[in-house]
């Protein structure tokens, strides 16, 4: 988990820590939005608020996808 993000499933991200946490542009994380791959839990005076868990769903989703460009996470072993 990077610094900074010691976090539970359930806690609420923006949009830029999202991209942050998962090493991505923000444009990505709103792209997932538009095409209904994330859905905010909350929104805001106009800001989108997500799900840790949601973010992680589908950043996994997009990864396994046949289309994805993103590579496998190593298992470390």
């Amino acid at each position: 988990m990077p610094p900074g993000f010691d976090m539970d499933l359930d806690t609420l991200l923006t949009v830029g820590q999202a991209a942050r946490y998962l090493g991505m542009s923000r444009q990505r994380v709103n792209r997932w939005y538009e095409l209904g791959r994330l859905e905010p839990a909350e929104t805001r005076d106009g800001v989108r608020f997500y799900r840790l868990g949601d973010v992680l769903e589908a950043e996994c989703v997009t990864r396994n996808s046949p289309f994805s460009n993103r590579r496998p996470r190593s298992s470390g072993a």
